[in-house]
């Protein structure tokens, strides 16, 4: 469910994207260092977090869900507008905002679950604008908090962060894990049955 019009081979970010994919996780699994698996993991993770291809495929079957039909541009009524009215570029925390409000209204909590689960800004963030350091076990971030346990925190463990089914690392690691070998992971598939069933 992804038509963008006519174009030639090679100028499909997904397939890169896949590749990538591929050669961060045979990296991942190489024997190395648990602390040295941190940074392809980020790598990975903040990688997949601007993938525009996965949140215009969510869109369009909420589109579809909702009665509508698909568009090769399912978000434009949710881009920022400048003082001219022009739309503006809709980062990726404004991309899962917009899909969240477009899941509500086709009764979709599940799918709003694992979006939830799966994208944290913060991490998101302070990886992307290179705004963090690893130190000893801990990801610390200069201008981004986390919550943990229900306090707000610039560090978080990197068990945490990087933990298979707690940390954004690890749900990234998790997601991937069917992507790449065609086969889902216990623990994915007990976190997204029913969030695609559509």
């Amino acid at each position: 469910m992804r038509v963008r019009g006519m174009e030639d081979v090679g100028w499909d970010p997904f397939v890169e994207t896949h590749q990538l994919v591929t050669d961060l996780m045979t990296l991942i699994n190489a024997p190395l260092v648990a602390y040295t698996k941190v940074s392809p993991g980020l790598l990975l993770y903040g990688h997949l977090t601007e993938v525009g291809s996965m949140y215009q495929i969510l869109a369009n079957f909420m589109r579809i869900v909702g009665g509508e039909r698909y568009a090769i541009d399912p978000l434009p009524d949710r881009y920022p507008r400048n003082r001219n009215g022009q739309p503006q570029f809709l980062s990726t925390a404004g991309k899962v905002r917009a899909l969240k409000e477009m899941l509500n209204p086709v009764g979709q909590p599940a799918v709003v679950a694992a979006l939830d689960w799966f994208f944290n800004a913060s991490v998101r963030n302070a990886f992307a604008h290179a705004d963090y350091t690893l130190h000893r076990e801990s990801f610390r971030a200069r201008s981004e908090w986390f919550e943990v346990g229900g306090i707000q925190t610039p560090e978080i463990s990197l068990p945490l962060l990087a933990g298979r089914d707690q940390g954004p690392v690890g749900r990234c690691e998790l997601g991937l894990h069917g992507m790449v070998h065609r086969d889902v992971d216990v623990v994915a598939a007990d976190r997204f049955k029913d969030a695609v069933a559509i």
